[in-house]
């Protein structure tokens, strides 16, 4: 747990490592139960793995770059690459994690080669440090690859006067935004009524 300012600078944090300590305690004590655990059908743990797995992927990035493929124009959700890329860009870039997802099932599925997947899996950091810089600008390798705090930071730098949309999909400007996360209020103010040169010309008359 953290405590941030009004800024949304960490000021404090309270670390615990009761769920560590409990969580490497109920391994310790599965050990005196692998009797048991023998006995639990394979297919059953796959099927657990397979749930987690699915309740997982809509909250994964690449699988919502994926649906877009499927979905028309209108239907694309907004978030920031969306919002501030162009649909090819995000497709491209798409396309390469395609390629690069495909390239290691082969290489973990062909037996002559398996034994080298951990070679391709560290093939996989060049490729991302050196190769897609020259593709891609580092704008857009921020808003497709970069961090949820990378990408807000970009957001607050690229976007002040704010087109972020809340939950309803109300546009905000950054002001706004900043006074609805800090739960501040603008004071208002009461109009005062003008009586314009009509009002007066018709009471003339």
């Amino acid at each position: 747990m953290s405590e941030k300012d009004r800024l949304g600078i960490t000021t404090k944090i309270q670390e615990t490592r009761l769920t560590g300590f409990f969580t490497h305690v109920l391994v310790l004590c599965s050990i005196a139960a692998l009797s048991v655990i023998k006995l639990i059908p394979l297919p059953v743990l796959y099927g657990v793995f397979l749930f987690m797995g699915l309740v997982a992927l809509p909250a994964q990035q690449f699988w919502q770059r994926f649906l877009l493929f499927f979905q028309q124009p209108a239907r694309i959700p907004s978030t920031p690459y969306t919002d501030n890329l162009e649909t090819r860009r995000i497709y491209l870039y798409t396309v390469i994690q395609l390629v690069m997802f495909a390239l290691l099932y082969a290489v973990k599925n062909y037996k002559t080669i398996s034994i080298g997947f951990p070679l391709f899996i560290l093939l996989c950091i060049p490729v991302r440090l050196y190769l897609l810089p020259k593709i891609f600008t580092k704008d857009e390798l921020t808003l497709l690859d970069g961090t949820p705090e990378e990408i807000e930071k970009w957001m607050f730098k690229n976007d002040p006067e704010g087109t972020a949309k809340d939950a309803s999909g109300t546009t905000k400007t950054g002001q706004d935004e900043h006074i609805a996360q800090n739960g501040l209020t603008m004071p208002q103010f009461e109009e005062e009524e003008e009586e314009g040169p009509e009002k007066d010309d018709v009471q003339e008359a």
